[in-house]
């Protein structure tokens, strides 16, 4: 099977996890993301690693993914990351998919009981 090009694209929800080392790309967004029996052969010949917290126990495959973020004036942010996709298991098919501090680091978060958590870009060393 080939690679997973550009058309592979899914809107994901993330519940933002400050203890998370990685983000995690659980069930729930994953079986979205790889929909069919090839999707996941092809998968599960990449480098793989059991973690913890929600989803132990449960194989995470490590595929390059770039992530957008699209803010409320319509401008975009991405990162090009190293995902942690979840193979489907009863197990951990309730979880929500985690953005972990591998993304959270290059931002600087606040949060307020109006407008939720606000994300902005963290500017560069100088």
């Amino acid at each position: 099977m080939p690679e997973l090009g550009s058309n592979s694209a899914i809107a994901v929800t993330f519940l933002v996890d400050t203890g998370a080392d990685m983000t995690v790309l659980h069930p729930q967004d994953s079986l979205r993301l790889l929909p069919t029996e090839d999707a996941w052969k092809w998968a599960m010949k990449k480098a793989s690693a059991m973690v913890g917290g929600a989803g132990q126990g449960v194989r995470h495959y490590m595929m390059d993914a770039w992530i957008l973020f699209t803010h409320t004036d319509g401008t975009v942010d991405s990162r090009n990351i190293v995902l942690c996709v979840g193979h489907p298991h009863p197990g951990n098919r309730q979880h929500e998919s985690l953005l972990g501090r591998d993304v959270l680091q290059h931002y600087v978060s606040s949060f307020d009981g109006v407008y939720g958590l606000t994300l902005a870009a963290r500017p560069p060393a100088p």
